[in-house]
C-alpha cells in the first residue's frame, strides 16, 4: 500500500518538538503529507494542583485529539515519546483511526520505567536503544522495533561563522547537554584543556523510584567549574558550537548501548566527533574514518591530546563523518525505513 497521509502527535517538549518537525519534513521529502497534532494536557495546573484540575484538562485535551486524528484521514498515526498520552487513550485512537498507532520513544533506557507501561498500546512500539526492546517484549508490547535518531541537512549543516562567533562559540573541546555524574567523572579527566560546556551548572540525575529528575549543583571544586557556559544551546546556536569547535564531545547520559542524536546531528555538521563507543556504531559509522570512538577517562584523554595535533586528519574525518550522514542517517533516511517495515510504500524515492 502507498501511502498518502500522516498525522503526527507530538508532546510539549523541546526535543519532542523539534523531532516531530524533523519527522514531517522526512516524510515531506518523500512525498507523504502530514498533519501535527500537539498534545499538552496539563496546561494550567502546577504540580499541587494535578491532581484536582489534572484529569480534567486531560479529558478536554483527549477529546481534542479524538475529533482532531481521525478527521486527518490519515493512513497512520505517529506519536513522537508522547509520555504524557495514556494507554487508554491510544486505544481510543485505535478505534476512531482505524489504522496503525505507532510511538517512536526517544528516551530508552533512561525512562525505560514509564515507557514499558506505554507501549503495550501501540501497534509498534520503535524505541531508540536497542537493548530495550526485549523489555518492551516482555512488558506485553505487539510489536518492537529499533530506530536510532537521524539528522536534517536543512538544518545540521557546517556554517559561515564570524570571526565574533568564532570567539563566542569556538574551543578545542566542546560538550553541549545535561550533566549527569558520568558525564562530569568523564570531562573532569580533561583537566588543563580548553574546553567549553554548553550547560547549566548541576547533575541531572533520574530517579526509578520517584520517577523524577534530582537536580544538585556541581561542587565549586570541580576542575571543569569554570569551564561551564552556565546554559544549554539549541538551535542556531548549537550549530554555530559544532561548527566552531576543533573537538565535539559526545557522553552518552547512560552506560548503555543507545546512540544519542548528537552523534548524528554533530556528523552532520561537518564536526569531528569524539564519541563513547556503542556496540551500534560500528553498524552505523565506520570508526577511526568517518567518527573517532573513546571508552574511558583515560582513552578520551589520549585522543583529545592526538587529534588536536592533527588538524588535517580531523578535517579529513570530519568531513567523511558528515558525508555518511547525509547519506545513510538523515530523517527522510529514517522515516522511509520506518515505512518500509510498517509494510508502506512511499510515493517518492531519495
Amino acid at each position: 500500500m502507498t501511502i498518502k497521509k500522516i498525522a503526527i502527535i507530538y508532546p510539549y517538549s523541546r526535543t519532542s518538538s523539534q523531532v516531530a518537525g524533523f519527522c514531517a519534513a522526512g516524510f515531506g521529502r518523500l512525498g507523504v503529507e502530514s498533519s501535527a497534532f500537539f498534545f499538552q494536557p496539563y496546561r494550567y495546573s502546577g504540580r499541587i494542583s494535578r491532581k484536582l484540575l489534572g484529569p480534567v484538562e486531560y479529558r478536554v485535551a483527549e477529546r481534542a485529539l479524538l475529533a482532531g486524528v481521525p478527521q486527518s484521514a490519515a493512513d497512520l498515526v505517529l506519536v513522537v515519546k508522547g509520555d504524557d498520552l495514556l494507554p487508554a487513550t491510544v486505544a481510543e485512537l485505535r478505534k476512531a483511526c482505524r489504522v496503525p498507532v505507532v510511538n517512536w520513544w526517544l528516551d530508552d533506557p533512561g525512562l525505560i520505567n514509564i515507557s514499558s507501561k506505554l507501549s503495550p498500546a501501540y501497534d509498534v512500539f520503535f524505541t531508540n536503544d536497542p537493548d530495550s526492546v526485549a523489555i518492551h517484549e516482555r512488558a506485553g508490547c505487539r510489536r518492537t522495533e529499533f530506530l536510532t535518531f537521524a539528522c536534517d541537512p536543512a538544518v545540521h549543516r557546517r556554517l559561515e561563522l564570524t570571526g565574533d562567533d568564532r570567539i563566542n562559540y569556538g574551543s578545542d573541546l566542546v560538550f553541549v547537554g545535561l550533566l549527569t555524574p558520568r558525564r562530569v567523572a568523564l570531562l573532569e579527566s580533561l583537566r588543563g584543556f580548553d574546553l567549553k560546556i554548553w550547560s547549566r551548572p548541576f547533575f541531572h540525575e533520574y530517579s526509578p523510584e520517584t520517577g523524577k529528575v534530582l537536580s544538585r549543583p556541581v561542587p565549586q571544586d570541580s576542575p571543569i567549574r569554570g569551564c561551564i557556559v552556565g546554559r544549554e544551546a539549541w538551535d542556531e546556536e548549537l550549530i554555530k558550537i559544532y561548527s566552531a569547535s576543533k573537538i565535539v564531545l559526545n557522553i552518552h547520559a547512560h552506560g548503555k548501548s543507545d546512540p544519542n542524536m548528537r552523534v548524528f546531528e554533530a556528523a552532520a555538521c561537518g564536526a569531528f566527533l569524539l564519541t563513547e563507543e556503542r556496540r551500534v556504531l560500528k553498524d552505523l559509522f565506520s570508526l577511526g574514518s568517518e567518527i573517532v570512538c573513546f571508552n574511558e577517562g583515560g582513552d578520551l584523554k589520549a585522543k583529545a591530546k592526538s587529534y588536536l595535533e592533527r588538524g588535517a586528519e580531523r578535517e579529513k574525518i570530519a568531513a567523511a563523518g558528515q558525508a555518511r550522514a547525509y547519506k545513510d542517517h538523515t530523517y527522510s533516511v529514517r522515516m522511509r525505513e520506518m515505512l518500509f517495515r510498517l509494510g508502506f510504500e512511499v510515493p517518492r524515492q531519495l
